[in-house]
């Protein structure tokens, strides 16, 4: 005996078989006994064995071979029905199994896989000369039966898709994804030639070479028209951070965010939007969140994406709005429907210390150089209005109130003040926009309001540097040496005739107080200066002490 047995025999769905070892060498042989075919032997006889060959090239598992020999493969795709047949078409051996459901080819150079004769893929590879076609052996072991399937023989695949099988030749193979959907189809517009597949539209150029549309992308570009609305594909996807993005004759189409890390949904980004989205670049933006929109005021736009949104009008152009940025105070105030209109610009971070802005149409947001870096959206103050005109004349976070640290505060609807780093901007319809700080200002703050609002801006064109600010009811002044001190009413009139700080009087040392009348114990009003006084009383004439 030769042989002897490695196992008992194996009853499976299609038959009987038995493993044995030949004493030689070691090597596996078989006794197959198909149902409703003879019984054969295979492996028995030295030298290597074709059948053999088959059955190990179609290992499902690295365990198949312990025991009972190869059970997973014949399990899976049934007995061999008969040994296997050498001499074919490039020197190749062929064997059949499951009662002809599937066919194994291998050829001397080793190039293995089979397929299922009855299957669309079968009966078109059968049409076109099986392994005597130019399509060579089939190269993998793919299921077709009932399904859509891909197979790849050497020189080509053929795809199988709801029951219609279609051949897939270079370029195509190798740029396609999916099920192919058509043949090939030439004479397209600029010299094209194109396939059409379940997941990629591939275009074979006049040059040779191939670009291709896929998958998300390839969705919403067929969604809004393909070729006719959006014009073919200028190049192939590129990969960004973002994910994957193509341009096309009219447009632009990118990937947005999964959701629940399923497949990345894609749309459209074009105009005004799209040069901006380019501009700043996908690793700043992300992915987009849906389609433009445009039902903004005015005709504007806007579109979302991972990082932020941008904004488009006709008369402030494309600018973004960031969530690392003032988005959440943006939209807070309502975006481009609220009291700042469109942003004119990205925004900045070249204020003083690195402070940051951005410009919109009725308004600037501002935030402090100092804001937490943890915090994920910077919380803008904005300047609008007559107070945000008057701090733009002043050079904003340049010039000498620093940034804004507080929004714009109208207690009442006639009377606005905001506060900055260095002073404050009041407002009134009869006064105007003025700025209060240093000395003149923290006085004024501290209970002097019943000289009301100011009338002008902080002058410091006294004498020795002196300052000096009118308000509707007076005047403040202030030097270093005699610190601030408010003039009005009678006692304003009589410093104005005698040139104010410039004159004999210099700068107020003190208020206005009551003392004890100079004319038949009538009180007066009395205020000091650095040189002097002046006495005022109702109905007589002002008197001024000299020292």
């Amino acid at each position: 005996m030769t042989s002897i047995p490695a196992s008992d025999e194996i009853t499976i769905a299609g038959g009987v078989y038995q493993r044995f070892v030949r004493k030689s060498d070691l090597s596996d042989a078989f006794l197959v006994a198909p149902t409703g075919r003879p019984e054969f032997a295979a492996g028995f006889t030295p030298g290597a064995d074709p059948t053999i060959g088959l059955i190990k090239g179609a290992r499902i598992y690295a365990s198949d071979w312990s025991g009972t020999g190869p059970s997973a493969t014949f399990a899976m795709f049934g007995l061999p029905d008969a040994p296997a047949t050498c001499g074919l078409a490039g020197d190749s051996c062929s064997l059949t199994l499951g009662g002809g459901s599937w066919r194994f080819l291998k050829d001397q150079k080793g190039v293995f896989g089979g397929y299922q004769p009855a299957s669309p893929v079968g009966k078109a590879y059968a049409s076109r000369g099986a392994e005597g076609s130019s399509l060579g052996l089939p190269t993998r072991l793919i299921n077709c039966a009932g399904a859509d399937c891909r197979v790849s023989f050497e020189r080509a695949d053929l795809s199988q898709y709801r029951g219609v099988a279609r051949l897939i030749q270079e370029p195509y193979r190798s740029a396609s994804t999916g099920q192919a959907l058509s043949d090939e189809v030439c004479g397209v517009a600029g010299g094209r030639c194109k396939q059409t597949f379940t997941q990629s539209v591939v275009y074979k150029l006049p040059s040779g070479g191939t670009v291709s549309v896929r998958d998300g992308i390839m969705t919403r570009w067929l969604a809004l028209g393909g070729e006719g609305a959006m014009g073919f594909p200028v190049g192939n996807a590129v990969e960004t951070v973002a994910g994957y993005q193509q341009k096309f004759d009219r447009g632009y189409i990118a990937e947005g965010v999964s959701a629940g890390g399923g497949p990345k949904p894609a749309f459209q980004i074009k105009g005004a939007i799209l040069g901006k989205y380019q501009s700043l670049g996908a690793a700043k933006l992300g992915g987009p969140l849906g389609s433009e929109v445009c039902t903004d005021p005015k005709g504007g736009c806007h579109q979302a994406f991972a990082n932020g949104k941008i904004w488009w009008s006709s008369s402030s152009g494309a600018a973004a709005v960031l969530y690392s940025g003032f988005l959440w105070t943006y939209e807070n105030r309502r975006s481009a429907w609220g009291s700042l209109g469109y942003p004119r610009g990205d925004m900045r971070c070249t204020g003083p210390g690195g402070g940051c802005y951005q410009v919109f149409q009725s308004g600037i947001l501002w935030s402090l150089p100092e804001v937490p870096s943890d915090i994920v959206g910077l919380i803008g103050t904005v300047t609008h209005g007559a107070i945000g005109a008057k701090y733009s004349t002043l050079n904003s976070v340049w010039g000498p109130l620093g940034y804004p640290t507080f929004q714009e505060d109208c207690p009442v609807a006639t009377i606005c003040q905001q506060q900055f780093q260095k002073g404050q901007i009041w407002w009134t319809p009869a006064t105007g926009a003025h700025v209060l700080r240093g000395g003149i200002g923290a006085t004024w703050n501290a209970g002097g309001q019943g000289i009301g609002f100011p009338t002008h801006d902080e002058q410091c064109s006294g004498p020795g540097g002196g300052c000096f600010q009118w308000f509707e009811k007076g005047v403040y002044w202030w030097s270093s040496r005699t610190g601030t001190h408010r003039v009005q009413g009678g006692i304003q009139s009589a410093y104005e005739r005698l040139g104010w700080a410039w004159g004999r009087l210099g700068y107020p040392t003190s208020n206005e107080y009551l003392t004890p009348g100079s004319w038949g114990g009538d009180t007066s009003t009395r205020q000091d200066f650095q040189h002097g006084s002046i006495i005022w009383s109702s109905g007589r004439a002002t008197q001024v002490i000299w020292r």
